[in-house]
């Protein structure tokens, strides 16, 4: 639930900005931003997590690890096309050092 929940604020909070393919809009900062720079992914994890726990066997754990791993993939190419807005960008990962997982990612 917390994961479905923070998934949601940060959808909102990006407002016109949320899109299914990266591209160069507005860059959040406020909120849920502040704290990691992509929370929806945050929430993402945390959902998986709690399928996971609820249903532990091998196949959810490798669906869960596949995820992660396409997930890592993802927002290191989002950061590469977010980088070059500019200054702005970068300006923010300085501020927010954690992409997803606070103290780790």
């Amino acid at each position: 639930i917390i994961g479905v929940v923070i998934t949601s604020f940060s959808m909102i909070e990006l407002a016109s900005s949320f899109g299914v393919l990266p591209a160069l809009r507005e860059i959040k900062q406020n909120g849920l931003y502040s704290s990691v720079r992509h929370p929806i992914y945050r929430g993402n994890l945390l959902t998986g997590i709690g399928f996971l726990l609820k249903d532990p066997n091998p196949a959810n754990f490798v669906i869960f690890f596949a995820f992660i791993l396409l997930t890592v993939i993802r927002i290191n190419r989002e950061e590469i096309a977010l980088s070059s807005m500019g200054n702005d960008y970068q300006d923010y990962c300085s501020r927010v050092k954690y992409r997803f997982v606070p103290c780790l990612y």
